[in-house]
C-alpha cells in the first residue's frame, strides 16, 4: 500500500448504527416504506429500498474483529459485542 491506501473510506465516518440502518433500508425491497430508528415517528420513513438482498446477510452476521479463529463448523467464535459486554446499540 501506499500513501494513498486510504483516501478513498467511504463508511469511515458512519457510526456502525447509521451504516447498519443503511444496510436495512437498502435490503428492502424497492416501494416500501422503510421505517428507521426506535421510535418510527421521531426517527422517520424513508420510501423505497434498493432490494439489494446480500445487505440483508452484512446486517445479520454478528460484528466482529475476527481476532480468534472460527470453530470448526464455520461459525465466528469471537464478537465485538461479546467482548464488550454490550451491544452497539447501548
Amino acid at each position: 500500500y501506499d500513501c494513498s491506501a486510504a483516501d478513498i473510506n467511504p463508511i469511515g465516518g458512519i457510526s456502525k448504527t447509521d451504516l447498519r440502518a443503511f444496510l436495512r433500508w437498502a435490503s428492502a425491497p424497492r416501494g416500501r416504506n422503510f421505517s428507521f430508528g426506535s421510535d418510527a415517528a421521531a426517527g422517520g420513513v424513508l420510501r423505497g429500498g434498493l432490494g439489494v438482498a446480500c445487505a440483508r446477510l452484512i446486517v445479520d452476521a454478528a460484528p466482529t474483529a475476527e481476532l480468534e479463529p472460527m470453530g470448526a463448523d464455520g461459525r465466528t467464535l469471537q464478537t465485538d459485542e461479546a467482548d464488550m459486554g454490550m451491544t452497539y446499540e447501548e
